[in-house]
């Protein structure tokens, strides 16, 4: 085997286990709850403190507005940046070098079958496409932390906005929540580029 298309969609079917599945459900809903929990305690901070002078507010608004520029700006580019990286772990090349690169399991141990590094290849990149996503998603909770605790946020709703990414990635984990099905399409769309012989 020269490279890792080259699997068919039957040995991919035969090879992933339901531990398999369960594992990338695992780390996707871990990265879904994180995002989550930290959303809840900002949330909570607002309604349980009380209204900040607006002068007080004013002195630190600058500070939120040139985060929330950043912010804009970081999220464009990891957006772009995810589908990008997420792409790029199955170009033809990468699938042939994966044919020689050693992987390894949870033990430990060398993973040689061409099936099992498909199911590396595919967790690996889903991982890193939530993973850059995550990023800007908690990047936009920690502005509104900061705004809720210097009391920019009592005065200037709008700057909630930033929540729009965290929104966003915990939209896509629930919509690209991994199960057999959907890792199975991802093989047939990435990995065997048409080679889905039965």
């Amino acid at each position: 085997m020269t490279t890792l298309s080259e699997v068919t969609l039957q040995e991919f079917q035969s090879k992933l286990t339901d531990g398999h599945v369960k594992t990338m459900q695992i780390i996707q809903a871990a990265l879904g709850i994180g995002v989550m929990a930290f959303l809840c305690i900002v949330i909570f901070l607002y309604s349980a403190q009380s209204d900040y002078d607006q002068r007080m507010a004013d002195q630190n608004l600058d500070l939120i507005k040139i985060l929330t520029l950043i912010h804009v700006l970081m999220a464009a580019t990891l957006y772009y940046g995810s589908t990008f990286i997420y792409n790029l772990q199955f170009t033809e090349n990468k699938l042939r070098e994966a044919v020689a690169k050693t992987f390894k399991d949870e033990k430990g141990l060398p993973i040689t079958d061409p099936v099992s590094k498909c199911i590396v290849i595919i967790r690996t990149a889903m991982i890193l496409r939530l993973a850059m996503l995550e990023a800007s998603a908690i990047f936009g909770i920690v502005i509104c932390l900061l705004a809720v605790t210097n009391g920019v946020m009592h005065h200037y709703p709008e700057y909630w906005l930033n929540l729009i990414t965290a929104a966003l990635f915990l939209s896509l984990v629930v919509m690209l929540f991994p199960n057999r099905e959907r890792i199975e399409g991802i093989f047939v769309n990435k990995v065997a580029q048409g080679n889905t012989v039965q």
